[in-house]
């Protein structure tokens, strides 16, 4: 009877054992699950704040200051250039990708400075202007994250307060 309480509490440690293991297992999983799903939701914010940057200067240029904007569709890839001429005449604007970054130009009178307009976390694919009426343009920019290669693509319309849209 002795021997029998022995051989029988080796079962229970073995079959608590493979429990403990299978959950375990159960666990693991789970939590690369958990944390798989939280780095694509870190890189989707992250596309989306790079997306709200690359628009605001944009943005910012055509409704306050822009008197006449041209947009060109012959840049990298196919992609737009949007050349802004502001309201006093003495400075021009121009946005532009290049080498899958977003560059913004200005020159004004013998001048000329260029700055860049997306972050190094991310790859600009596409930078597309379309003409909606005199007043509205459709900016379309994708983006893609280098690091997950997560990409997005997101479309804003913006407006003109001062100026017209040639063409």
């Amino acid at each position: 009877m002795h021997c029998r309480n022995k051989g029988f509490l080796l079962v229970e440690l073995n079959l608590a054992l493979i429990f403990i293991i299978t959950m375990s297992l159960i666990f693991t999983g789970g939590l690369r699950q958990l944390l798989q799903g939280w780095q694509r939701i870190q890189s989707d914010i992250m596309l989306r704040r790079a997306a709200n940057y690359s628009f605001s200067l944009p943005e910012r240029e055509l409704f306050l200051h822009a008197a006449t904007v041209t947009i060109s569709n012959t840049g990298y890839k196919g992609s737009s250039k949007i050349i802004c001429q502001d309201v006093f005449g003495s400075r021009q604007i121009t946005f532009y990708l290049s080498g899958n970054i977003l560059y913004r130009e200005t020159k004004s009178n013998s001048l000329k400075g260029i700055n860049v307009l997306s972050l190094a976390s991310v790859k600009v694919e596409e930078f597309r202007a379309e003409r909606l009426n005199t007043k509205e343009l459709l900016l379309t920019i994708k983006i893609q994250d280098t690091k997950s290669g997560r990409r997005i693509t997101s479309r804003k319309v913006l407006l003109l307060g001062n100026g017209v849209i040639e063409g």
